[in-house]
């Protein structure tokens, strides 16, 4: 019953928040609202089955994810983390503040193969790097031995 309540309420607020951002989009000129109200238009369609999810839901399927999910240990580790990834981005820069985060994250929520972890990680933040601070040309935090 619990988690069935938690996507109720979250499919409520994504969709409240989707709505806003839509009509807040409306207000721009018609090329930069694009995406804003393509985000929105997805994140309502998402909430959507969110709630349709969690309202079909039978109380046995609900109290068997409700058993798995009762530890909020892991969910407190990746916010501590996250938090440890923004104090590491000014000092350590984009690249090695995203790795050691992306591994910590892995391996609080149950991924214990270390190599793999270490090779994804890599191989994603300098894919997000070379499109963003690359090829977009998006300043990316750099180390502040190198400024």
């Amino acid at each position: 019953m619990r988690q069935r309540n938690v996507n109720l309420w979250l499919s409520l607020i994504f969709l409240i928040f989707s709505v806003i951002v839509y009509i807040t989009a409306i207000g721009y000129d018609p090329m930069p609202s694009k995406f804003p109200k393509l985000l929105a238009i997805i994140c309502a369609i998402l909430a959507l089955f969110l709630m349709a999810g969690a309202l079909v839901k039978t109380k046995r399927e609900d109290d068997t994810v409700a058993e798995h999910n009762g530890s909020y240990s892991m969910m407190l580790l990746v916010c501590v983390s996250m938090v440890g990834y923004a104090a590491m981005l000014k000092f350590a820069g984009y690249i090695p503040s995203s790795i050691v985060m992306m591994i910590a994250v892995g391996w609080f929520l149950g991924f214990r193969k270390f190599r793999f972890l270490l090779v994804i990680s890599i191989i994603t933040v300098l894919i997000v790097y070379g499109v963003f601070g690359l090829l977009l040309g998006v300043p990316l935090p750099i180390p502040f031995f190198i400024e």
